[in-house]
């Protein structure tokens, strides 16, 4: 009511307008001074006419929308008792929030209801399709699972990653993993946690040739992720930026919403604690199909369970830890994107070790001429083997001696030894290293793998040899 009142109001504008101002060219002859205000009219009349055709436009595609909502809520509530949007719970699973085992489709007895992955596409040669076994198992399915990798977390993030199980009867009935090739380049940070790199993305397809089949297969499914939201509202801002047809699931699950239910004093529910309380012995890949199966697994464990888990201290002190450790390792990811990171010494021989943070050495104070023939910022390859602490209240415990070019220059502490013991192989290792200054004198950073949980020193102590 309120366009088409707007409507009637600009076209008597343009009435009024576009009449005054042929009116005053038509006089000109006798009315000179009036040219510039004819004109004015006149540019008014056209600048009216435009927006009554916009808000035309605006009128039919509300109505076009409006129609396609209808439909679409049509056919979802046609499919709900069959999938896994079904609102009768067990008693138990309702009152915790836990959705039931996905049911099966209806039984023979009952009509099936069409869906909208039942209509054929219309095949280009730009898109990039689904496999034809992928497509024929998504009008089957019964729900699918989702995840995604991207360039971040800044706003105008890109999906590079998609990966998609379709599940029916509680199975895997397939798969569907794709790269996307994003408009930026991807940071250190990103190609450190997914392991996706540049490279790989200059060879994929981009996002308005991935999508859109992928939509069209899926669109009528549920959908099941791991903060599934985030996923979801990517994928549909990407949609709209391409100007396709949004994903609207019938329904939405998310294994961290049911995490909540089921471990309520979790420290944290990344998918990566969650397989660990599940005691899924398996760490967070960072790839979109592999974070969608392990999804799907912990969504398998957790539908069972019927009332909330405590978890115990040790768990959530291992959980805070690994946060910490995933945070600290993207920080540091995008910080050496910024450093020059070539060692400036030749490479020593032996088994190289992991760098994946770095910790403090003991020692090195002692052979300043030695670090500032390097100095502030330098990179270099350092030796590495087993050995004691030679003095203080760990005195005789295990360490790992640090030499550089031949000279002994530190070792690391116990509370350091504990974390890394098990990661040092027997003999000489080589491992990178690098100095900077702080307060006004340069210390010695050591670069190692990831640490494990601590282990107790003392069997391995010289005092016990």
């Amino acid at each position: 009511m309120f366009i088409t009142l707007l409507l009637i109001i600009l076209g008597l504008g343009v009435a009024l307008f576009g009449y005054v101002g042929i009116w005053g060219i038509s006089r000109l002859s006798q009315h000179p001074e009036n040219l510039s205000g004819s004109i004015l009219s006149l540019i008014i009349a056209a600048i009216l006419i435009l927006l009554m055709y916009l808000l035309l436009r605006f009128r039919r595609s509300r109505k076009r929308r409006s129609r396609g909502k209808h439909t679409q809520a049509g056919k979802a509530q046609g499919q709900t008792p069959s999938r896994i949007a079904s609102s009768r719970q067990e008693p138990n699973q309702q009152q915790q929030g836990i959705p039931p085992h996905p049911p099966a489709h209806p039984e023979p007895s009952q009509p099936a209801t069409p869906t909208l992955a039942h209509k054929e596409p219309t095949f280009s040669p730009n898109l990039v399709y689904p496999a034809t076994g992928f497509s024929h198992a998504a009008k089957n399915a019964d729900y699918a699972v989702i995840d995604t990798e991207t360039t971040g977390l800044h706003k105008g993030k890109e999906i590079i990653d998609i990966g998609v199980m379709l599940v029916q009867n509680g199975k895997v009935t397939a798969t569907y993993s794709q790269l996307i090739r994003p408009q930026t380049m991807v940071s250190a940070a990103i190609v450190s946690l997914t392991g996706i790199t540049n490279e790989m993305l200059a060879q994929a397809p981009v996002a308005s040739q991935v999508l859109p089949p992928l939509l069209d297969a899926i669109r009528h499914l549920p959908i099941m992720g791991h903060n599934i939201s985030f996923d979801i509202n990517l994928i549909n801002s990407t949609a709209e930026s391409l100007g396709i047809k949004p994903l609207e699931a019938p329904r939405i699950v998310d294994t961290m919403t049911i995490g909540k239910h089921v471990f309520p004093n979790a420290a944290n529910l990344t998918l990566e604690t969650l397989l660990d309380l599940l005691g899924i012995h398996e760490e967070e890949e960072h790839r979109a199909l592999a974070d969608a199966k392990q999804t799907f697994h912990c969504y398998t464990l957790m539908e069972s369970a019927s009332s909330p888990r405590p978890i115990m201290k040790e768990q959530n002190d291992r959980a805070r830890r690994r946060s910490r450790e995933k945070t600290t390792s993207f920080l540091r990811a995008s910080y050496l994107a910024s450093e020059n990171t070539t060692p400036r010494n030749i490479k020593p021989s032996g088994q190289e070790l992991e760098a994946a943070g770095s910790i403090s050495v003991c020692g090195e104070k002692d052979h300043m001429p030695l670090l500032s023939k390097y100095g502030d910022g330098a990179w270099i390859w350092l030796t590495v083997r087993k050995g004691y602490i030679p003095k203080g209240k760990y005195k005789g415990y295990p360490t790992i001696y640090v030499s550089l070019d031949g000279e002994e220059i530190g070792y690391i502490t116990a509370y350091q030894m504990a974390r890394h013991y098990l990661q040092i192989p027997n003999g000489q290792s080589v491992a990178l290293a690098h100095i900077r200054k702080k307060n006004d004198t340069l210390e010695l950073r050591l670069e190692m793998p990831r640490p494990h949980d601590p282990i107790d020193l003392t069997p391995y102590s010289s005092k016990t040899e």
